[in-house]
């Protein structure tokens, strides 16, 4: 007889959503930061105000925003 494998409810919604995953492009706001963090793109420090994406948290100067990384 064959070995039933149990797979949590949360791994399997994982491997269903992967297969229809496509990337997205940046939806980047403005953020208020409380201490300076790195650019992604730049890597210089961002102080107070960054643009950060709602997709995937990128952060970024307002000024790198445009020349930054775009998935897909």
């Amino acid at each position: 007889m064959a070995e039933k494998t149990i797979i949590p409810i949360t791994r399997l919604c994982i491997v269903l959503f992967q297969s229809d995953f496509e990337p997205q492009c940046h939806v980047f706001r403005t953020k208020q930061l409380r201490k300076p963090r790195p650019c992604h793109l730049c890597h210089q420090a961002v102080i107070k105000q960054a643009s950060c994406c709602r997709v995937c948290k990128y952060i970024c100067h307002k000024t790198c925003e445009d020349k930054g990384h775009f998935p897909g």
